[in-house]
């Protein structure tokens, strides 16, 4: 009885921490993992985008034609009927990273949503945009619906990682909801 109480005890003791040996000092364990950027399809369609409308919402010049592009699985706060805190925010983030670049869209099924706007992830310089505006808390994860759900365990982790760090949407308690952003929490 005695064996089986000090084995329990040190593997209670072992299992609530792990040692840094370059810190020399005991800290918690960490499930998280390393997500990989998501990088554009063989069959990405080329376009340019030409406009900016904000963190979601972009015109591109493709095939010839100029097109609006929603983005797929994520909504930005908007910048427009009182602007929405960190709509201006996603909406540079958006000019600074697409603004007059060459980009690549993975359209999606249906092709196009209620507002007859192509729907589609973005690519640009190799990674998908969609999931570089979760990491920086600027989005969440909103409209979804079947098929277009090839990447939703992917950018559902790297929003989760956002939200545990607080990156700015994610900073207002309460502001954040399952439909919409609640702005009027906001004082």
């Amino acid at each position: 009885m005695k064996k089986w109480l000090i084995a329990l005890m040190m593997t209670m003791m072992l299992a609530g921490c792990s040692t840094n040996p370059d810190k020399g000092t005991e800290q918690p364990q960490s499930p998280q993992k390393e997500i990989e950027p998501i990088d554009p399809p063989d069959n990405a369609v080329s376009a340019k985008v030409i406009d900016v409308t904000d963190g979601d919402t972009i015109d591109v010049k493709m095939n010839g034609k100029k097109e609006t592009i929603r983005m797929l699985l994520i909504d930005t706060p908007e910048t427009y009927a009182g602007h929405d805190p960190y709509g201006k925010e996603a909406t540079a983030f958006a000019e600074k990273l697409l603004d007059g670049k060459n980009i690549k869209l993975e359209i999606g099924d249906p092709k196009r949503g209620k507002y007859d706007r192509l729907l589609a992830y973005v690519y640009v310089d190799g990674k998908m945009y969609n999931q570089m505006i979760l990491r920086e808390g600027l989005a969440r994860l909103a409209y979804i619906y079947p098929p277009n759900l090839k990447y939703i365990n992917t950018l559902r982790d790297v929003e989760s990682i956002a939200q545990r760090k607080d990156k700015n949407i994610w900073s207002i308690p309460g502001y954040v909801g399952n439909t919409d952003y609640h702005k009027d929490i906001v004082k």
